[in-house]
């Protein structure tokens, strides 16, 4: 239990989590990150153009947002924020959130994928070959697309005669 506590809290999350604050909506609503915090992004992010300068960036940052609290609202995500970045002002700043951006926050899509995986391959559908198993899992994985199932049937009955007759 400790090591599944370990994993999902690990070092890599808990620096995404400190990077969120960089996101306008994220700083409007809670308080600006301490010195310590500030330093543990610099580690954590060592592609960083100019890492002195960095603190005082912060603060033009926060300033800028705080002025603009209307665009700021709206930015909710760390590739939304990337667009309004600019890196010659801020480009200690456009670093971290383009590695922000790549990084996985959670490997639940992942998971979801798998356990959906595990449905589908069933032993009796173990002959499966690897497209329909494919298509399957991804027919499953997104069920808020609509799939319409009349132009299918008819194009799988103008594909020729079948072992079956279908109407």
């Amino acid at each position: 239990m400790i090591q599944g506590l370990d994993d999902r809290f690990s070092s890599v999350h808990q620096d995404v989590a400190v990077a969120s604050k960089i996101v306008p909506s994220v700083l409007l609503r809670t308080p600006r990150c301490i010195e310590a915090q500030l330093k543990s992004l610099i580690s954590a992010f060592p592609g960083m153009p100019s890492v002195r300068g960095f603190p005082s960036e912060y603060e033009r940052w926060c300033t800028r947002w705080q002025k603009d609290k209307d665009n700021g609202s709206t930015l909710c995500g760390f590739a939304d924020t990337l667009g309004a970045a600019d890196g010659d002002i801020s480009p200690n700043t456009r670093v971290l959130l383009q590695v922000s951006a790549t990084r996985p926050s959670s490997t639940a899509s992942n998971e979801r994928s798998f356990s959906a995986l595990k449905r589908l391959k069933t032993y009796l559908r173990a002959t499966m070959l690897k497209e329909r198993l494919t298509g399957l899992a991804l027919l499953h994985i997104h069920q808020e697309i609509i799939v319409p199932i009349d132009e299918i049937i008819d194009r799988f009955a103008n594909l020729g005669p079948h072992r079956l007759a279908y109407l």
